[in-house]
C-alpha cells in the first residue's frame, strides 16, 4: 500500500473529524428529540 502524502494525510484527517462532529451533532439533536418525545408522553399520561 502506497503510503500518503502529509497533504494528503491533513486532508482526511480534516475530512473525518468534520464527519465526526457532523454525526455526534446529529446524535445530540435525535437524543433531545427522544427525550422531548418522552417527556410529552410522560405528561400526557399522568393528566
Amino acid at each position: 500500500m502506497s503510503s500518503l502524502n502529509a497533504q494528503q494525510q491533513q486532508a482526511m484527517d480534516d475530512y473525518f473529524r468534520c464527519a465526526a462532529i457532523e454525526i455526534g451533532e446529529a446524535a445530540h439533536e435525535a437524543s433531545k428529540g427522544i427525550a422531548d418525545a418522552i417527556a410529552s408522553f410522560e405528561s400526557s399520561r399522568g393528566e
